[in-house]
């Protein structure tokens, strides 16, 4: 169908937001109308998959925070695993490598 419904974007957005882990979403965004790439819905929508995919922690969290509602509500199932590779990533940068035995 090549009629774009007036929310087509959002839902869009819904779905990237619902596959962020996913690498398949975005070859599906490659094959979206161009009125709906320049959506606002789905340009946040990348960019959130982008922050996340790049461990961009502290851009995820401000996206985050600006999200409508339900995006917000849908991010919130990828917050600890966020939390959790950003404490990851400050223990190792503060952190001197341990060395062998003997060593």
């Amino acid at each position: 169908c090549s009629e774009i419904c007036p929310n087509e974007a959002e839902f869009r957005m819904y779905h990237i937001l619902l596959n962020l882990n996913s690498g398949q979403v975005m070859r599906d965004v490659s094959y979206y109308p161009p009125e709906i790439l320049s959506s606002n819905y789905v340009k946040y929508a990348i960019c959130c998959y982008n922050a996340y995919n790049s461990k961009n922690f502290v851009l995820f969290f401000k996206l985050f925070r600006q999200g409508s509602l339900l995006a917000c509500c849908i991010l919130y199932r990828y917050i600890s695993n966020v939390r959790q590779k950003g404490l990851v990533s400050i223990i190792n940068s503060h952190t001197t490598p341990s060395r062998g035995p003997g060593g």
